[in-house]
C-alpha cells in the first residue's frame, strides 16, 4: 500500500500505517457543484431566466475512509492533520495533488488492532484546468450532444437512466387560483397557454481510458465546457434544452494495475427552457409486435436506418 497517498510529501502508509479504502477514489475525482445563480421566473414563459455571466464553482466536500493497520497510530495521524489548516494530498496513481482542509471527523470502527476511520475534507478553491474536446468522436455516439458537440468527443458513453431523464415531463407552473369556502370547487386562471417549470436533468456517463493522462484530458475538457459562462444546450431524441451545469456525482472510479481508468459518473443540469433540436433526422428502429422498442446489450434502442 506504499506510494498510494502522500500528505505533505510524507507516505501515509509508511508514516502512520494508513491507506485509503476501495471506493474513496470516486470522492477524490468528483467535480464540485456550481454556486447558486440569480434567477427570475416569468409568468408568460417556460422555465427560468438565469444570470450566467459569471458562474463560479463552490467548494467541494471529500469523504475519505482510511484503513488503520494499527489503531495505536490513529492519534499521531490525527495530530498531523490538525497541526495546520491545509495539507497537500498527492495521489500518484492519478497524478493529482489537492490542497485540502480537514472539515469534520466521522466515526471510527475498530476490529482488534485494525480500524476504519472516516474523515471529511474540504477543497476550498476548486479549479478546472482548461482543455478542449477532441475534434472527432473518440467512442461510438449515443446521440446526445452538449453545445452541439457529441458526448463521444469527450470520450464518454451515455449510459442507462439518461433517456428517462430526458423524456421526463416538466412540472406545470401553477397560476392564480381562488378557493372560497362559500362556493363549490375552485376558480382557476385560464388565460394563455400552460407554462412549464424549470427542472433538473441528470445524464449518466461512462468514461474508460487506457491511462490517466487521457482520462484527465477528457474529464477536464468536459467540465471546462460545462463551466463556461453563458447558457448551454443539451439535445437528444429530437428534443433540445437550454441549461447550465449544477453538480456532478461520481459513482465508480477504478484504476487497474495496468493503469486503465474506469469511471461512471453523472452530471446534473438545470433546465431553463425547452425546444426542439434543429438537426432532427428521421430514423427507423426495431420494435416488437406489441410496439415495444427493442434494445441491444447496452440498453440502447436498435436503429436500422
Amino acid at each position: 500500500m506504499q506510494d498510494r497517498l502522500y500528505i505533505d510529501d510524507i507516505d501515509a502508509f509508511v508514516a502512520w500505517g494508513v491507506y485509503l479504502q476501495d471506493g474513496s477514489g470516486r470522492q477524490i475525482v468528483q467535480m464540485p457543484p456550481m454556486k447558486a445563480v440569480d434567477t427570475t421566473e416569468w409568468a408568460e414563459y417556460d422555465g427560468l431566466e438565469a444570470d450566467l455571466s459569471n458562474p463560479v464553482l463552490d467548494a467541494r466536500q471529500i469523504r475519505l475512509d482510511f484503513h488503520l493497520t494499527d489503531i495505536t497510530g490513529a492519534d499521531i495521524f490525527y495530530d498531523t492533520l490538525t497541526a495546520s489548516v491545509y495539507h497537500d494530498f498527492r495521489f500518484p496513481r492519478i497524478n493529482k495533488t489537492y490542497r485540502l482542509r480537514l472539515s469534520s471527523c466521522g466515526g471510527i470502527s475498530l476490529y482488534i488492532r485494525h480500524g476504519i476511520l472516516t474523515l471529511t475534507f474540504s477543497e476550498d478553491m476548486c479549479v478546472v484546468p482548461p482543455a478542449i474536446p477532441s475534434a472527432i468522436n473518440i467512442v461510438p455516439s449515443d446521440g446526445y450532444r452538449l453545445d452541439n458537440r457529441d458526448f463521444a468527443r469527450y470520450g464518454c458513453r451515455v449510459i442507462e437512466g439518461s433517456e428517462a431523464q430526458v423524456r421526463r415531463w416538466a412540472d406545470i407552473r401553477q397560476r392564480v387560483k381562488h378557493n372560497s369556502r362559500y362556493s363549490v370547487g375552485v376558480t382557476y386562471d385560464v388565460n394563455g397557454a400552460i407554462r412549464l417549470k424549470n427542472r433538473d436533468l441528470t445524464i449518466n456517463l461512462h468514461l474508460h481510458t487506457s491511462n490517466v493522462g487521457i482520462f484527465w484530458q477528457h474529464w477536464n475538457a468536459l467540465f471546462s465546457s460545462l463551466t463556461e459562462a453563458g447558457e448551454h444546450s443539451l439535445s437528444a431524441f429530437g428534443m433540445a434544452f437550454s441549461c447550465y451545469y449544477k453538480s456532478s456525482s461520481t459513482k465508480v472510479f477504478r484504476v487497474t494495475d495496468s493503469g486503465e481508468i474506469w469511471c461512471d459518473f453523472s452530471i446534473t443540469l438545470c433546465v431553463l427552457s425547452y425546444g426542439q433540436a434543429e438537426d432532427v433526422q428521421a430514423v427507423r428502429v426495431l420494435a416488437a409486435p406489441d410496439g415495444r422498442l427493442l434494445r441491444d446489450s447496452s440498453n440502447r434502442v436498435i436503429i436500422i436506418g
